[in-house]
């Protein structure tokens, strides 16, 4: 059964890490304890009981190979008693051999170890999988492969949604996430993520937040507590060694960041007086009897090169609609109108002048009017 939040909470405050020195006598032959367990972070320090020594945790003295340690230390020999030899602190967790390379101590005995424990950590998803209130949360980010990636050393910002929070939403929204979890909902996992550590007095009114979505969350001081977009902040500050987890009461659901490039439709359209994406869908449909989805997916074929692009990506809010492949119209092709270079409607062609008769599929001819009257 899954500890409550609270208690995990008190429990993760009471838990303090102390660096502890140990210390080692090193005599005729001996280091005493020769074998040494202890915890990251702390201290060993070799004293001299009698005799001259080193502390030799590099080349072994007696095959000559290296110890292969996670990291090497040597110290000059000493012959002081009652001094110290050597001191070391061991930040890398990992298994330690030296030995005493004096004369021939070593093959005599001198050798020795040190097993340095890893420091037990928390992180953020830690505190999420042992909290009863966030199973919707855990199941979202363990699908959508999120769990290693904010498991690492960050630091990372969390808005928890609680399952009350997941459950508020529209029927069926979660399960129909589920169904790409790399996509919609990774996203939208991530748009409640911040790189970095923003505990609660970091944050002020008004504050914007970015995402590892890249979107921006909006902070709020209200008179009954602090509101993050549309939700509000119900437990804050739970700390974890790579970051910080705030609970919230609601779904974070990025807003669409569409956006009608108009500039662009009047650069292009400009001279079929058409500068704008309503008025440019409008034409396309009235004119050419497209549906709003094939003028929305038209790539400008024949008459104009979009590089690549439809209308939709010019005008993503005025389509509102995922690009997809255009779709054929069963239009009789006929002509609309004729127009000259210049972009003008005519009536009457002039002799041995260019022009362009536009018809009804967005096809365009263009030929040399040399009929005389």
């Amino acid at each position: 059964m899954k500890k409550n939040l609270l208690l995990a909470l008190l429990s993760f405050f009471m838990i303090t890490f102390s660096q502890t020195t140990h210390i080692v006598n090193s005599g005729a032959y001996y280091y005493s304890p020769s074998e040494l367990v202890i915890e990251q972070g702390d201290i060993v320090v070799w004293m001299n009981d009698g005799g001259t020594h080193d502390v030799n945790g590099d080349i072994n003295s007696i095959t000559n190979e290296s110890f292969n340690n996670p990291e090497s230390f040597d110290s000059p020999a000493t012959s002081i008693v009652g001094g110290e030899i050597f001191s070391h602190v061991f930040n890398i967790p990992g298994l330690y051999n030296y030995d005493c390379s004096v004369g021939n101590h070593a093959i005599n005995g001198m050798v020795g170890s040190v097993t340095v424990n890893a420091l037990s950590t928390t992180t953020v998803v830690d505190i999420i999988v042992d909290s009863e209130n966030h199973n919707t949360l855990e199941a979202a980010v363990i699908a959508a492969e999120l769990a290693d990636d904010l498991s690492t050393e960050g630091p990372f910002t969390v808005f928890a949604p609680t399952d009350a929070a997941f459950d508020a939403l529209p029927a069926g929204t979660v399960e129909s996430l589920l169904v790409d979890p790399t996509g919609d909902l990774a996203n939208i996992l991530l748009h409640h993520v911040y790189s970095g550590n923003a505990l609660s007095t970091d944050l002020s009114d008004g504050m914007m937040i970015p995402t590892l979505f890249g979107t921006e969350l909006t902070v709020t001081f209200m008179s009954n507590g602090v509101m993050i977009d549309n939700a509000m902040v119900t437990v804050a500050d739970i700390e974890a060694d790579n970051g910080v987890v705030h609970v919230i009461d609601a779904v974070l659901l990025p807003e669409d960041d569409c956006e009608d490039n108009n500039d662009t439709v009047s650069e292009l359209f400009g001279t079929f007086f058409i500068n704008n994406c309503s008025a440019l869908i409008d034409y396309l449909m009235v004119n050419y009897g497209y549906s709003e989805l094939q003028a929305c997916n038209w790539n400008g074929a024949p008459m104009l090169d979009l590089n690549g692009l439809l209308i939709s990506d010019i005008c993503s809010c005025s389509c509102n609609i995922d690009n997809t492949e255009i779709q054929e119209n069963q239009l009789i092709k006929e002509p609309l109108f004729m127009m000259n270079l210049l972009g003008e409607i005519i009536y009457k062609p002039t002799y041995d002048s260019p022009l362009l008769i536009i018809y009804n599929d967005g096809s365009v001819d263009k030929l040399f009017f040399n009929i005389k009257h």
